[in-house]
């Protein structure tokens, strides 16, 4: 085995060639690289410049139904001011008495009494409590006293009787509770004027208790509604 030994100085020396076993896969190895960083380059790009595309067609629709979704906006504002008027307006007419109706029912009562033949009703105050419990929390409604004189030849108890029975079956009495049972004293007059006996009466009604959260709500310990009475007043 002979071994050369090159005594020549470095830059008198002959180049050595990169090995082809070596420089080839190197190429290659590069080559396939570049053209990866190429092609995903482009698709990143190519997907890139599409989706700035479609979000630039989004932002200008968005921009157009703008005023549109404003109007929107103001409706649901609008919608929600008027749902709060209308349960404010439900709970008012919930919570309240319509005591025009309630004194034109009490009325037909009076005045329907055949002519006086069965009773001859005078009332001289009516008297309203406002509800135990406070306002919408009432444990029950107002207190109404009825305060007059129920005039007869004779017997003026039965004949109150006969007009507390006409009250308990009739509409008035339907959005009351309870009513207090036939009581007072009979008086005599002397005044010159007929009938000369009458039955002083002191009656109180109790209204329901109404709940203006749940307007419309029955009272679970409601009957069945009286009937109504005819509602005619003496020509």
């Amino acid at each position: 085995m002979m071994t050369r030994i090159n005594l020549l100085p470095q830059d008198y020396r002959k180049k050595s060639a990169t090995p082809l076993a070596v420089l080839l896969p190197t190429v290659g190895c590069i080559t396939v690289v570049l053209a990866l960083g190429f092609g995903w380059a482009w698709l990143h790009f190519a997907e890139l410049s599409k989706v700035e595309g479609v979000r630039a067609d989004l932002e200008a629709t968005l921009q157009s139904k703008a005023p549109t979704l404003q109007y929107v906006a103001a409706l649901k504002e609008e919608h929600a001011d008027f749902e709060n008027r209308k349960s404010t307006i439900k709970e008012i007419a919930s919570s309240r008495v319509l005591w025009t109706k309630k004194l034109d029912e009490l009325f037909d009562i009076a005045t329907n009494d055949d002519g006086g033949s069965q009773y001859l009703i005078w009332l001289s105050s009516l008297e309203v409590k406002p509800p135990l419990g406070g306002r919408g929390k009432a444990a029950v409604g107002e207190t109404l006293t009825l305060k007059g004189h129920c005039f007869a030849d004779k017997s003026p108890l039965q004949n109150y009787n006969t007009f507390h029975a006409a009250i308990k079956r009739s509409e008035f009495f339907r959005d009351f509770a309870a009513m207090g049972d036939p009581s007072g004293k009979a008086v005599e007059f002397d005044d010159g004027l007929t009938p000369t006996s009458a039955w002083a009466m002191d009656l109180p009604l109790q209204m329901r208790a109404r709940d203006p959260l749940k307007p419309g709500a029955k009272d679970p310990k409601a009957g069945t509604p009286a009937a109504e009475v005819p509602k005619t007043k003496p020509k």
